[in-house]
């Protein structure tokens, strides 16, 4: 989505870069949620680390729901015990 935005950006459209750019961070926004309720965090978390760990250091607009989710996930893999 950022790179399309930059795109947009690119061509003058302002309006639809922005649209985009709402909608990358709003993506985002949803990963607390799920996290929250992740029941298969051991097979699934190794193929996210990489990820996660390039937007904590490369986006840091998106470190709040990175940080959040990955709280939320940590609660919810300690009240499974």
């Amino acid at each position: 989505l950022l790179e399309r935005a930059a795109a947009l950006g690119a061509d003058g459209r302002t309006v639809e870069q922005k649209n985009l750019h709402n909608l990358h961070e709003q993506v985002w926004a949803l990963l607390p949620g799920f996290c929250a309720s992740a029941d298969d965090v051991a097979s699934s978390f190794p193929a996210l680390a990489k990820t996660l760990g390039t937007v904590l250091n490369e986006r840091p607009e998106l470190r709040p729901p990175v940080l959040q989710g990955l709280s939320a996930m940590v609660q919810h893999q300690r009240s499974l015990r």
